[in-house]
């Protein structure tokens, strides 16, 4: 491997690069073990792992750059290493994630792994789940697509207003982007979504301060 292919991964210098090769190339970071980044000759680049795997040479794709930050793909990269130390194999993870998980279990883990450890309204996230989204429990992953969404968005604003259906696509957005950090390769059925146009909750709030004030 020539040397110029291996260094300190920063914002600056991957921006900077360009595929050496017909078709593509890769680059080795050098804080984590395995972290590589791969340049297309059209340009684009995706962080991997790259590691023996129960002896065998395996790619994990982790996500694209600059969607996914150098410190969020090292985060990764060093997860993806302690899977590997404890003898599990991510690429077969991935496939049972993705060919196995409903959107239930998903929720599930959500809320285990994410909302409740880091969000103190994650019971109003639970509340959403019961009053929008249970339908979906069963459901496969790979099953669910943008066009599902979006019915189902149009359904919550038709049924309780722009505030409840944006509120749920905010809420579905994060829970699939949680999915592709713990492994699941399917595009976020979310992104391209437009939320509806709300009415200014500040100019309401001016409104009731205003008659309160009048009250006085």
């Amino acid at each position: 491997m020539s040397d110029n292919r291996k260094f300190n991964f920063t914002k600056k210098a991957l921006e900077a690069l360009d595929s050496i090769d017909k078709d593509k190339t890769y680059f080795y970071d050098t804080k984590v073990h395995g972290l590589t980044i791969c340049v297309t000759k059209s340009g684009v680049k995706t962080f991997y792992l790259y590691r023996k795997v129960a002896g065998r040479p395996e790619r994990i794709r982790i996500g694209k750059f600059p969607d996914l930050s150098i410190e969020n793909a090292r985060g990764e990269a060093s997860k993806l290493n302690h899977m590997i130390e404890k003898g599990m194999n991510p690429n077969q993870e991935k496939q049972k994630l993705k060919s196995e998980l409903t959107f239930a279990d998903l929720f599930d883990r959500y809320l285990t792994q994410h909302a409740k450890i880091y969000k103190k309204s994650w019971e109003e996230d639970l509340r959403q789940f019961e009053r929008y989204l249970k339908p979906l429990s069963t459901k496969r992953l790979s099953s669910l697509n943008r066009s599902m969404f979006q019915a189902l968005h149009t359904k919550i604003g038709k049924d309780h207003g722009p505030y409840a259906a944006n509120r749920t696509l905010a809420l579905l957005k994060t829970v699939f982007n949680k999915a592709n950090l713990w492994g699941w390769d399917g595009e976020n059925p979310i992104i391209g979504i437009q939320k509806f146009k709300e009415k200014s909750r500040e100019r309401f709030c001016k409104l009731r301060n205003c008659l309160v004030s009048l009250k006085l």
